[in-house]
């Protein structure tokens, strides 16, 4: 026995050099005394431990907490070493730019020190094995894997979205949108009637409680965003336990990674993104009826109402998926004659989306402003921005191919899941899914106007394509119960996995390499703050969001604060007028060169300044004008 517990004890040395290296602060002396600290540290567990029953290194006892406490490292071993000139020559050898080689190189040493931090952890928690443990059918099964899906979507988002700390900004002009309008509600101003968007009046509410997190970042964002991401998570868990073990959640980190990477994610921050868990509850609903074929319970008809008047109230576009969900049921109904039993229990649906819609038009109705919220959202993006010459058919043609650039993998995975339930003879699953699916795209891509992101919320079908491998993974359950004894240890290196494939397929990760420095945000925001001007004002004449009044914390004090892509004539009238009279300190106007730009007789040219707003690589110029009286 003793010949066997020796090379535990030197090779459990190496579990710790991962934990050391994430904690290594910066200097030549201080890794030095560091080093001694760390083996005296070492010596002195080893000496502990002696009288204590040493546990096996083939598992882990606290994956999930281990995972975190890595996670944490990793992001502040990032942090202290990001801008490090020996270890961006060392990481630019793994082929990545080395922003990214060393945020593959961070995650890979979380996970490697699981080990060591999951040795330390066994010494402090040695008193309570049974409780901090992971078991995931023992009593605290529920509380440990919303842990794990959590985990799995903070990773997720902050490695992707440029809402994320890691990144220096996101300086798409959509997010800019929203939140600046979600300021101005903080401010006491009114959506639609001061300040003008078209999105729906849940995501601008949405952006306004992201805005109170953080005023002049996306920080608050990114935590909405892990938020929904991980309730995305937790219902695709709710799916796969009607036709699988529980032992598939380990797919879920790769799953989310997968999606969030495409394309059609954008740079984070998108109505898709957060319609996405919603979208899912109404599919894990459907399948419940269609797997129990019984009705469900009343509280289960309000929830779907209510998920379904949150994304009429988000981008009521998507609420095409409801219409094939309605009409499959029907069907059903009829040939089964269960039609008023069903009728019945949709009165609850009805209730449900009232009491999402209530709250809102109320608001609009005290501020009187309702008629400014049905003109900007609904009949300004029916008639002024979905204009189109083409023909129906044409535009769902042009619809497929956004579709097929942004996230072609929702629709390949959509197909090996169809062919999945056609192999099990679930016909009525293959109708249903069919069914939404046909609407959605309809709902989503008949208009005029299409872009990249639309896409993404084809993402809901994306998890039916690993029916396929989670089959493959009851099967080896089954029959030879690999699974039961390394069940902790895959926790932790599936959320491993995911985080790999991120660091390999997001295109977002190219923006680790700026900095706030860099970003014309910034240095626009620097030649604002140093004019002497107080309470400025920055107009983005027939320009779209740029985000300065972002990162400057300002509320713009027109309704028409940028340029939509709207073709509105009170639009340009009330730009133009603001523009001519000079009501507004600062303005910015967009241009192509860095010599495109024109002297105006009351503004004073300040210089250009490099940047994009948009989804293309191509440089863009934003040439800065101050009005004349204004500072100094």
């Amino acid at each position: 026995m003793k010949g066997k517990k020796l090379p535990w004890k030197l090779v459990s040395f190496i579990f710790e050099l991962p934990v050391f290296i994430l904690l290594m602060p910066r200097g030549l002396h201080n890794i030095l005394l560091s080093a001694l600290l760390f083996l005296l540290l070492f010596m002195f567990l080893r000496i502990f431990e002696k009288k204590e029953p040493e546990k096996s290194h083939g598992t882990i006892q606290y994956p999930l907490l281990s995972t975190a406490a890595g996670t944490v490292l990793a992001f502040l071993f990032y942090q202290r070493w990001s801008y490090s000139g020996g270890i961006r020559k060392i990481t630019g050898f793994i082929g990545f730019s080395p922003q990214q080689s060393l945020l593959f190189l961070s995650i890979l040493l979380a996970f490697l020190s699981v080990f060591g931090i999951d040795h330390i952890f066994s010494i402090i928690f040695r008193k309570y094995p049974k409780t901090l443990a992971v078991d995931i059918r023992n009593k605290y099964s529920s509380a440990l894997l919303n842990f794990y899906f959590f985990l799995a979507a903070l990773i997720t988002i902050t490695l992707n979205s440029e809402c994320s700390p890691l990144y220096a900004f996101n300086s798409w002009s959509d997010p800019n949108f929203m939140i600046t309008v979600g300021k101005g509600v903080l401010k006491g101003y009114v959506p639609y009637r001061d300040l003008y968007e078209q999105k729906g009046p849940l995501l601008l509410f949405l952006h306004t409680i992201g805005a109170a997190i953080s005023f002049n970042s996306f920080t608050g964002i990114w935590i909405i965003e892990i938020i929904f991401c991980t309730l995305f998570l937790f219902l695709s868990y709710k799916i796969s336990r009607l036709f699988f073990s529980d032992r598939n959640i380990l797919v879920l980190p790769v799953l989310a990674a997968l999606i969030f990477s495409r394309w059609a994610f954008q740079t984070g921050d998108t109505a898709e993104e957060f319609c996405l868990p919603l979208l899912t509850y109404a599919i894990l609903f459907s399948l419940k009826m269609i797997q129990q074929q019984q009705m469900l319970s009343r509280k289960k008809f309000f929830l779907l109402g209510l998920t379904s008047g949150c994304v009429f109230w988000i981008k009521y576009s998507m609420t095409g998926f409801y219409i094939g969900l309605a009409l499959f049921f029907l069907i059903c109904s009829l040939a089964s004659k269960q039609f008023l039993c069903l009728l019945k229990r949709c009165f609850w649906i009805p209730a449900g989306f009232f009491s999402i819609s209530l709250p809102i038009l109320i608001y609009f109705i005290g501020n009187r402003s309702l008629s400014y919220l049905f003109t900007a959202y609904f009949n300004n993006n029916i008639f002024s921005y979905a204009k189109s010459d083409s023909l129906f058919f044409q535009n769902l043609r042009s619809g497929f191919d956004y579709l097929r650039m942004g996230n072609m993998l929702s629709v390949v995975m959509f197909i090996s899941g169809i062919s999945w339930f056609i192999y099990r003879r679930q016909w009525k699953t293959v109708a249903f899914l069919i069914s939404v699916f046909s609407t959605l795209f309809i709902f989503v891509f008949f208009g005029a106007r299409r872009y990249i992101y639309y896409g993404f919320i084809f993402s809901i079908f994306t998890f039916f394509g690993f029916f396929w491998p989670m089959t493959l993974l009851d099967y080896f359950e089954r029959r030879q119960n690999r699974f039961k004894k390394f069940n902790s240890l895959f926790l932790s290196w599936s959320i491993l996995a995911g985080a790999v494939i991120l660091c390999c397929s997001s295109r977002n990760m190219s923006s680790l390499e700026k900095q706030k420095k860099d970003l014309m945000q910034y240095q626009i925001k620097n030649v604002i703050e140093q004019s002497g001007i107080d309470d400025p004002t920055v107009l983005e004449y027939q320009t779209p969001a740029t985000g300065v009044n972002t990162v400057a914390g300002l509320i713009p004090h027109t309704r028409f604060f940028c340029s939509f892509n709207l073709d509105l004539d009170e639009m340009e009238y009330e730009q133009n007028k603001c523009f001519e009279e000079g009501c507004s300190a600062f303005v910015i106007i967009q241009g192509r060169e860095t010599y495109d730009y024109e002297e105006y007789e009351q503004y004073t040219y300040l210089g250009s300044f490099e940047g994009n707003i948009f989804d293309t690589k191509r440089p863009y110029y934003f040439h800065l004008y101050r009005r004349k009286g204004f500072g100094t």
